[in-house]
Formats: structure tokens, C-alpha cells, sequence
């Protein structure tokens, strides 16, 4: 079982999350939500999707995860302001991992 890292932040794309999201449970993976701080409650962009932060950028560890997906919107703005995001996401490709981004993602 693979374990998948979401970048988040408010005004994700909320179909960009929701259906690799999906995608990654029903093969019998399992996601989790990276983002600021745990337990942040997140808002997609249209108002669909509500989601809670598993992890902190801070506590998340490319060595934890097989794979990593950043959903666009207004999120991939925000997350890049965060230096420990950044820093994960250049992690796992550099230990060439699989990154999707979609759309304003990459």
C-alpha cells in the first residue's frame, strides 16, 4: 500500500483534489492532507470540498511517502510562501518519486 501526500491550501481546485483523492483510496492506498498546520480546516475554491490537514508541512517527510499530488486553484499560491513545503516537494523529486500537479500545480 502506497501512502500519498495532498499539498494543501485554501482555494484548492476542489475537483482536482477529489478525484485523484478517490482515485488513490479506491486502489487501496492511502492519502493523507499536508499542509501549514495540522488540523487546519481547508476550503476548496468552489465551495465543494472541506478537508482537514493531516499533517504539518513541518512533520511531513518525503521518506513517508511514496508519491505526492499538488491540486491546483488558489493552494499551489499559497503553499509556495511556505519554505517546508517547498522543501518537501523538492525532496520527492529528488528521490524520484512521483509528483502529479494539476493545472496551476506544477
Amino acid at each position: 500500500m502506497a501512502r500519498v501526500a495532498f499539498m494543501l491550501a485554501d482555494g484548492f481546485e476542489d475537483s482536482e483534489f477529489r478525484l485523484p483523492w478517490d482515485a488513490v483510496k479506491e486502489a487501496g492506498h492511502e492519502p493523507f492532507t499536508v499542509g501549514g498546520s495540522r488540523g487546519d480546516a481547508l476550503e476548496g475554491k468552489r465551495h465543494v470540498e472541506r478537508v482537514v490537514v493531516n499533517l504539518s508541512a513541518r512533520d511531513a517527510w518525503a521518506q513517508d511517502f511514496d508519491a505526492l499530488v499538488i491540486p491546483g486553484g488558489h493552494s499551489p499560491d499559497h503553499l509556495r510562501m511556505n519554505p517546508k513545503i517547498v522543501e518537501l516537494a523538492r525532496e520527492m523529486l529528488d528521490a524520484g518519486k512521483p509528483v502529479a500537479a494539476v493545472c496551476h500545480g506544477p
